[in-house]
This record gives C-alpha cells, structure tokens and sequence, in this order.
C-alpha cells in the first residue's frame, strides 16, 4: 500500500494532534532535507466495519488481566533488548526496533530497572 494511500485511509483516532506527531516524527526521522514517506509510521488501518463499532480490547499472549502498562512496557523492552543481543545504538538496534531515540530508551531501561544481566522476561 503506497503511504499516501495509508494516511487518507487510517482511522486517526487521536485526530489532529495525532497527525501532527506522525508528521513531526517522519521530520525528524527522515535523513536530509525532503521527507520520506517510509519514515511516516501509522498504527494497523482498521478495515471501514470495525471502525463503526467500537469492539472489546483483546489480551495479547503477552499480557495477563493484571498486568499493568509499566509492567507491559518493562517486559516488551527487555525482549527486544535481548532479541538484539543487547545491540542498543545504531542499526537494527533495540532503539530503532522500538521506533525511539537511544537516550530515550536508556532512560526507559532505567526508569524500570532493566539491566543487561536479566535473562528472563519477568
């Protein structure tokens, strides 16, 4: 699907604000001075039914009914981290993985204790 195509036909649920941060993120993530249309980053289009009717958030297979969003966020770091052999920086990194700035994700990692001896995703 071409990336035109994407931003005429997702849902934008978080309206105007949300299209100034797809914006602003494929600027800044965009090398040079033209925009790339493959920095511009959208969330899974819904198809014109689903987007009619509210439905019912389902759990993943990550997630249990009491897992809260920090606990959610610690676990989906530390996967990638490992899934990246630690690799934080720079190409095929965890930061790019996880679509931040490595600052951002170092802060996160402290933020919720993650270090690189942890082996297991708690």
């Amino acid at each position: 699907m071409r990336p035109i195509v994407w931003l005429t036909d997702y849902d934008w649920p978080g309206n105007i604000r949300e299209l100034e941060n797809v914006i602003e993120r494929a600027i800044i993530l965009s090398p040079g001075a033209l925009l790339r249309l493959e920095a511009i980053q959208l969330g899974a289009v819904a198809p014109p039914s689903s987007r009619m009717s509210p439905q019912p958030c389902g759990i993943t297979q990550h997630a249990s009914p009491g897992d809260t969003l920090q606990a959610n966020e610690r676990a989906h770091i530390l996967r990638v981290c490992q899934a990246t052999g630690w690799k934080i920086k720079g190409p095929e990194g965890a930061a790019q993985r996880l679509g931040m700035n490595a600052s951002t994700l170092y802060w996160r990692m402290r933020k919720h204790g993650i270090r690189r001896r942890e082996t297991a995703v708690s």
